[in-house]
């Protein structure tokens, strides 16, 4: 029993540095990208996709990019995926 207690304080301290170091991921609205970055993704967007997607992402020939479907479907996946 006390062997076991002894690993488990040794343990938690290690574990809780590993945890502590790492990396947060962030949201979009916490600047994960910079405004020239975004401006670029714009220009991408409105040149390769706008046409099927839609101005406001509301779809055309192509799927919309907004709403409930899409958020279920791509949420978590990477954006080039």
């Amino acid at each position: 029993m006390r062997r076991t207690l002894g690993v488990v304080f040794c343990t938690l301290p290690l574990a809780a540095t590993f945890v502590a170091g790492a990396p947060q991921l962030r949201s979009v609205t916490e600047g994960v990208y910079s405004a020239a970055q975004a401006e670029r993704g714009q220009e991408v967007y409105r040149s390769q996709c706008n046409e099927c997607h839609g101005d406001a992402l509301q779809g055309g020939s192509g799927p919309p990019l907004t709403g409930e479907r899409f958020s279920s479907n791509w949420s978590g996946r990477p954006l080039l995926e």
